[in-house]
């Protein structure tokens, strides 16, 4: 502390400065000061209601000024003291070497009056402490650790001595003694290892630079920087193999690294390592997670197999496999039975689908069509024959198709109904059909107790005459835009609508369905629009079929292999059945082995009822 005095001249008045040296800061090399300026009163004089202008100045900064004008006035007491102003944290730095000196200077005005102290001014110099001053660090930029970094020093005192601890964390990476501004560090091949290690899940990380400086053995004090390492050029080592291990389909194309299409196990093999450290946390093929070293994908479907493999740091590295693929075709069919006249006792079909037409490499791909049929709800399918080309089927590109209707003989009883089934084969695949049913057949007259039916040809000769309706008809539509559908689920497709024709007297809309009013015989056909949706890895189906109520009276199913995004309508065909009064029929569809969507209001959705 330091006290600055100056007294009038008269002797009645002392302005007093005291500067106080309250703390220091080695580090920063700086004093913190504070002071107090006061007017004392020697003798009895004194003074009231009077305006002082003061100031004080420090170290060249203005501490405190007040013009008298602006003062406030004040009054001091016989032998009393008056506080002008005071100040606290008032920081001076130092000289880099520790040292420093300040200025000071300080005043008083006041009006000159007998009894008033007029005006007052002293200066003075005060000494602060001398600082102990540490060496300091300089920013530390950011390093490849794999690299070097330099190490930026101011010293202040030569005679003091620095050295330097290089920290990741807790764990030292080195010391080193005696350090001087603008040293280069090159981590060796023992510390980096360490380094890897410490930052074995991080590509980055902080480092932490402490230098100490020593006068002798004893410590004047430290400085700190941090900085970013970051690791580098640090990728793993990726490889990766692609076989088909499919015995099948490796006969077929003569050789493991060839694959089929839908068909072949592709077998992918990875090698893999992480580098500087780090581990494999990760192996991905196609957005499937490899937990070993291989990954089976049976029935392939995509190519190419893009390989990655990611570390503990995030760091990734990918491969791209892009083997030789035969472009195989699912084998497909759509059929559809029918007697060839409502009385016959002939059932023809007709029939088409897709197939690969091509060689696998070592051998040629071939198809075959075989037929079953037996009676219906019978124990056991009979074998009817083999389909022949191209008296009964023709191959054009990759597409099949019977000539025609195919006739399967007359050997079935129009007093029958009849389950048929196709299993279509190629020479990776077998697919059975599942059963179509062909209802039974008519006589060719029907004299009932009020009507007479005649389901044939019908030669007049000479004049006819008829009364009533001739011919009673309907077509029924729906509104709905799509109807989605559960694979496997037999799902209603509502009607909304009657087409014009219709009469009115026989069919209305109720249900959903159409409710007929009248007794009798009808001939009833529908067809559905419905999209597959989904591949699958077996069969598949699209399939159409009329209720009477909560019986099945007519269907129709189309079967594929493997095939997905199919859109068509599917229909079932004529069949003559005999309906009650009010009895309603449903239109309704199904999807087999994948999901899929009804379209009840698109063209190739309806519901077709004649009375006959």
């Amino acid at each position: 502390m330091a006290t600055y005095s100056v007294t009038n001249n008269n002797g009645h008045y002392t302005l007093r400065l005291t500067v106080t040296e309250t703390g220091t800061d080695a580090v920063a090399n700086t004093s913190t000061i504070s002071w107090s300026l006061n007017l004392i009163a020697n003798t009895s004089y004194y003074f009231s209601t009077v305006k002082v202008g003061r100031t004080v100045t420090l170290n060249g900064s203005v501490r405190l000024n007040i013009a008298r004008a602006d003062s406030a006035s004040l009054n001091l007491p016989a032998y009393g003291t008056l506080n002008l102003g005071s100040g606290t944290g008032f920081v001076v730095a130092h000289n880099p070497d520790g040292s420093k000196s300040i200025s000071i200077a300080y005043s008083i005005d006041t009006a000159d009056l007998d009894y008033t102290p007029g005006d007052l001014s002293g200066t003075g110099t005060m000494t602060l402490t001398t600082l102990a001053r540490q060496s300091t660090l300089g920013a530390i930029a950011n390093f490849d650790v794999d690299g070097s970094v330099a190490i930026p020093i101011t010293k202040y005192i030569s005679s003091y001595t620095d050295s330097l601890v290089i920290k990741y964390g807790t764990t030292t990476i080195r010391t080193v003694a005696g350090i001087t501004n603008g040293t280069v560090i090159t981590f060796t091949s023992g510390e980096k290892t360490t380094i890897y290690g410490l930052m074995s899940t991080v590509k980055s990380g902080t480092f932490t630079f402490i230098l100490t400086t020593k006068s002798g053995a004893t410590t004047i004090g430290t400085s700190t920087k941090t900085a970013t390492g970051e690791i580098t050029n640090a990728n793993p080592t990726l490889s990766a193999t692609v076989v088909d291990v499919n015995s099948a389909t490796i006969a077929k194309t003569g050789s493991n690294l060839k694959l089929i299409r839908y068909q072949s196990t592709a077998r992918i093999t990875i090698t893999s390592a992480g580098a500087k450290g780090a581990t494999i946390v990760s192996k991905v093929v196609n957005g499937t997670s490899v937990s070993g070293t291989t990954l089976d994908i049976a029935n392939v479907a995509t190519t190419p197999f893009t390989v990655t493999v990611t570390d503990s740091r995030g760091n990734s590295t990918s491969v791209i496999l892009n083997p030789v693929v035969v472009e195989y075709i699912p084998m497909t069919l759509s059929a559809s039975f029918a007697r060839t006249t409502p009385t016959s006792g002939i059932i023809a079909v007709t029939f088409s689908g897709n197939f690969f037409n091509g060689s696998f490499g070592a051998s040629s791909n071939a198809i075959t069509l075989k037929w079953y049929y037996r009676i219906k709800d019978a124990a056991s399918y009979t074998l009817g024959g083999a389909f022949t080309t191209p008296a009964q089927y023709t191959k054009t590109g990759n597409i099949y198709a019977s000539v025609g209707a195919v006739n399967l003989g007359s050997s079935f009883d129009y007093t029958k109904a009849y389950d048929l089934k196709i299993q279509y084969a190629d020479s990776l695949t077998s697919v059975d059909t599942g059963g179509f049913i062909v209802a039974r057949g008519l006589p060719i007259a029907d004299w009932g107790e009020t009507d007479f039916n005649i389901n044939g040809d019908f030669s007049v000769v000479g004049n006819c005459a008829f009364s009533g309706n001739v011919l009673k008809a309907c077509c029924a539509t729906g509104t709905d835009s799509s109807l989605t559908l559960t694979s496997n689920a037999i799902t209603i497709v509502p009607l909304a609508t009657l087409n014009p024709f219709n009469d009115s007297s026989v069919y209305s809309i109720s249900d959903g369905g159409v409710k007929v009013a009248v007794a009798g015989n009808y001939m009833i056909s529908g067809s559905v629009y419905i999209t597959l949706t989904t591949a699958a890895s077996t069969s598949i189906a699209r399939g159409v079929y009329i209720f009477n109520g909560a019986a099945e009276i007519n269907n129709a199913l189309e079967y594929s292999y493997n095939s997905n995004n199919i859109a068509a309508s599917i229909a079932c065909g004529m069949k003559i059945v005999t309906l009650a009064a009010n009895d309603i029929l449903y239109l309704k569809a199904r999807t087999m082995g994948t999901g899929g969507t009804a379209y009840p209001n698109k063209n190739g959705t309806y519901l077709t009822i004649v009375k006959i």
